[in-house]
């Protein structure tokens, strides 16, 4: 984070593994230590959440914009954390993504799927390029064996990632970011994610209700 320096972080919702009609003040304070203060620490510039399950949330943490769903980054292109019904889920990744693309006219990064995966459709005519949708999915940060909301068939099937978004006068680029085995590389940088400290738990092993 501190290397990249962006001038904005987004999470696409998923917080936490549990309901937020369950959330009590330990759970949220949980989360607040968990995510956000982490993040923080590295990283001071704006913050903004998609959540429809938890956007009413206080986590007791300043500058956050909450957001239900609906995030537009610049003409043309959107996020959504994708509880929309426009939003059809496929397992192959990247396909749900640029299927909504098609569906609201307009390119998306969409969270919900747990897929890290990107796909475009160009339109024209006679060698010319009219349109261009494209639609990202950006995978996921959790410890897929003790994530409640993945079932156990579906885990092999997602990918632990994120995605980098740049965004010029006239060009949105936006580069899917795998991790594996911890680590992962953006622009030829290796990086390690640290490693699980025993005893510390995720909110699903925590037993937050």
């Amino acid at each position: 984070m501190s290397d990249s320096e962006p001038d904005a972080v987004v999470i696409l919702g998923g917080l936490m593994d549990v309901e937020a009609a369950r959330l009590d003040a330990d759970s949220t304070a949980h989360l607040a230590r968990g995510v956000v203060e982490p993040l923080r620490k590295s990283f001071d510039g704006r913050l903004v959440v998609l959540d429809p399950e938890h956007s009413a949330i206080d986590l007791g943490v300043p500058d956050i914009t909450w957001c239900p769903d609906w995030y537009d980054v610049v003409p043309g292109w959107v996020m959504s954390h994708g509880q929309s019904d426009c939003v059809r889920i496929s397992k192959i990744a990247g396909n749900t993504a640029l299927n909504t693309a098609k569906r609201i006219g307009r390119s998306i990064i969409l969270g919900r799927t747990r897929r890290l995966g990107k796909g475009t459709e160009s339109r024209g005519y006679e060698g010319r390029i009219v349109s261009t949708l494209t639609g990202v999915e950006v995978g996921h940060l959790m410890i897929g064996k003790a994530a409640r909301c993945m079932e156990e068939g579906s885990r092999h099937s997602c990918q632990q990632g994120f995605a980098l978004v740049e965004v010029s006068d006239h060009d949105v680029a936006v580069e899917p970011i795998i991790i594996k085995h911890g680590q992962f590389v953006v622009r030829g940088a290796i990086y390690a994610a640290p490693p699980i400290r025993r005893g510390s738990r995720t909110p699903s092993e925590a037993g937050l209700k």
